[in-house]
């Protein structure tokens, strides 16, 4: 770390420098003269103190890297295009439950899946991710909107 240090008699200049050498800081400069004041530098080796951190920049940065999760649960009622709403833009939707309890996932780019792996995609009226809020549920009865029977759903954004 750099010090500066102001003197105004050759007594002065002795001092400071005594003082410093003392504190461990050695001398990096001659004798400089400004407007009738001598001045020295002294360093001490050590680097600089880091700047004070910009906290609140640092808790956007963050908040712009939170996934947002949501849980529920709705009754099934076999109707096509209902909307299951979570307040953000989902990238990712486990539905199960139901009538032969089924587990779904649903991903922007996988499309939707059985826990056990395969591809439902190809089936009619099955679940989907919505374009700004939550996921769609299909009319077909035994998958994720089975009528009267009750399907739990986690979502994550990201």
């Amino acid at each position: 770390m750099i010090i500066h240090k102001v003197y105004q008699t050759e007594q002065e200049k002795q001092s400071i420098i005594a003082t410093m050498t003392v504190r461990g800081f050695s001398q990096v400069s001659t004798d400089n003269y400004f407007i009738g004041e001598g001045h020295l530098l002294f360093d001490d080796g050590k680097p600089e103190p880091e700047p004070p951190r910009d906290l609140a920049a640092e808790i956007d940065e963050l908040k712009a890297r939170i996934v947002s999760t949501a849980s529920g649960s709705y009754v099934g009622n076999a109707s096509g295009g209902r909307q299951i709403t979570t307040g953000f833009k989902c990238s990712l939707v486990t539905i199960f439950g139901g009538q032969y309890s089924h587990v779904w996932r649903i991903t922007a780019d996988k499309g939707i899946r059985q826990a056990n792996g395969t591809d439902s995609s190809a089936l009619q009226n099955t679940p989907s991710l919505h374009a700004s809020d939550g996921f769609n549920v299909g009319a077909v009865t035994n998958q994720a909107n089975g009528d009267t029977y009750t399907h739990y759903w986690w979502a994550l954004s990201g």
